[in-house]
């Protein structure tokens, strides 16, 4: 491999043997995410949604829970996808209720990806606040989409 450190830096050579390939020797669980949960369907029901999301929430607590960080990436991502459907679906709110729900959402979108960041790393006291943050954000978020009708109130 070369490598430069400064773009006026000259280039490094460096050396790298490895005698077998590498195994990986976490356990089978967290070898590889659910493929099941990997990928969401999102409804067009905002209460659905908002059903979703919060169960998604609990996973992430348990996750953290039970330190199973490497799965932490797995409903952080999902969660991110329905908030920012939820932001679709605002426009059905009051006028004057809209700006609070959306810096909710963003707040609960940038919480999942602090959250899946930090299962990467692996930093307890990171992920706990981080979730800390992504669990008012996604209350927040509750609160205020409960307004939006849903399929059965239209």
């Amino acid at each position: 491999m070369k490598a430069k450190f400064k773009r006026d830096d000259p280039e490094y050579r460096f050396d790298f043997a490895f005698p077998e390939l590498s195994v990986d020797k976490r356990s089978d669980r967290a070898q590889t995410a659910p493929v099941e949960l990997a990928a969401v369907d999102i409804p067009d029901d905002a209460g659905e949604i908002l059903k979703m999301l919060m169960e998604r929430q609990k996973q992430l607590g348990d996750f953290i829970a039970s330190r199973d960080y490497a799965q932490v990436w797995v409903p952080a991502f999902q969660s991110k996808d329905l908030a920012l459907a939820l932001d679709v679906q605002i426009k059905a709110l009051p006028e004057g209720q809209r700006p609070k729900t959306a810096q909710a959402i963003d707040q609960l979108v940038r919480a999942a990806w602090l959250l899946d960041n930090y299962g990467d790393i692996g930093d307890k006291a990171q992920i706990e606040q981080a979730y800390a943050a992504f669990s008012r954000a996604a209350n927040e978020v509750q609160s205020a989409c409960s307004r939006l009708k849903t399929k059965g109130q239209r």
